[in-house]
């Protein structure tokens, strides 16, 4: 039994994964999407039950873009408001080819730069982005 097993709500990792280049996966949401279709997101989702955080970040990133992830490091939570918990990582990937779910319909590899200025459409990005906005000043990442 995890900690994590006792919160009220879901729980999600979502994260940054970077290429050799240094460059940002991020995915655009399928159409199917109810509430985020045709919107760029980042790689991740809810954690299976008694699932590692690392390990449910891995899986995510392998069923949503077929690629491994390695150095996976959490390094922020955010708890929302109907009680569910974000959890966000940082990971690198040599893997080239993307393959993309059926959750998703198009990828790029974006600098973080960009990141910061695309427009966010989950709650998840958005507090990444504040996070990389926020790191960036104090020479974090």
């Amino acid at each position: 039994m995890s900690m994590l097993d006792n919160l009220p709500g879901r729980v999600a990792v979502h994260g940054l994964v970077y290429n050799q280049e240094n460059k940002i996966l991020v995915m655009m949401r399928s159409q199917q999407d109810v509430d985020e279709a045709n919107c760029w997101d980042l790689p991740g989702g809810g954690l299976e039950k008694d699932e590692d955080i690392e390990n449910g970040f891995v899986r995510e990133l392998t069923e949503e873009a077929g690629i491994l992830a390695k150095n996976v490091v959490i390094f922020a939570a955010h708890e929302v408001d109907d009680g569910s918990l974000g959890l966000y990582a940082k990971a690198d990937t040599e893997d080239i080819g993307i393959t993309l779910s059926d959750e998703h319909s198009d990828y790029k590899w974006i600098s973080e730069n960009k990141l910061l200025s695309i427009k966010p459409a989950s709650l998840h990005l958005r507090a990444l982005q504040e996070l990389v906005k926020t790191s960036k000043k104090s020479n974090c990442f």
